[in-house]
C-alpha cells in the first residue's frame, strides 16, 4: 500500500510535486548511503597505503638499490594496495554526488553551484585514480 506525500507544492523550485512514501524512503537511504561511503572511502584508501607498506613513507636516506629490491620483491603486495586504494576512490563519486544534491536542493532550480560540485566531484575521483594507476 503506498500513501502519496505532498513534499513541495506542484511547479517549486525543487520540483518534486507528490512522492511516494516509500519512495522518500528510499532517496534517503541512498542519500545516508553515499554520504558513508566517504567514510568507507578513507578507511579503504588508508588501508591499501598500509598494505602496500607506503605508511610510513620509505627512508629518504635508503641507496637506489633497496628501493629496488623493495619493489621487486614486494611487487604483488604493492598491486593490491594500489588497487584496494583505487576501489576506495571509486567511493567519492556517491558522496560528491549526495553533496551535488543537497546544493541543488538549496539553492532551488538554477543552481550553478550544484553543476560545479558534479565537476570538481568527477575530477577528484579522477585525482585519485590517476596517480594509482600510475603506480600500477
Amino acid at each position: 500500500m503506498s500513501t502519496l506525500v505532498r513534499t513541495a507544492p506542484a511547479g517549486s523550485a525543487d520540483g518534486a510535486g507528490t512522492r511516494s512514501a516509500e519512495s522518500i524512503r528510499r532517496h534517503a537511504r541512498l542519500q545516508r548511503m553515499g554520504t558513508w561511503s566517504a567514510v568507507v572511502m578513507v578507511a579503504l584508501f588508508f588501508a591499501g597505503l598500509a598494505i602496500a607498506h607506503f605508511i610510513p613513507p620509505p627512508s629518504p636516506s635508503r641507496t637506489a638499490e633497496q628501493v629496488t629490491t623493495n619493489y621487486t620483491e614486494h611487487g604483488l603486495r604493492i598491486r593490491v594496495g594500489i588497487f584496494i586504494m583505487m576501489a576506495g576512490a571509486t567511493l567519492l563519486a556517491p558522496f560528491s554526488g549526495v553533496i551535488a544534491l543537497q546544493v541543488h536542493r538549496i539553492e532551488g532550480r538554477s543552481s550553478l553551484l550544484a553543476y560545479v560540485q558534479i565537476m570538481c566531484g568527477s575530477c577528484l575521483v579522477i585525482v585519485f585514480l590517476l596517480p594509482s594507476i600510475v603506480w600500477q
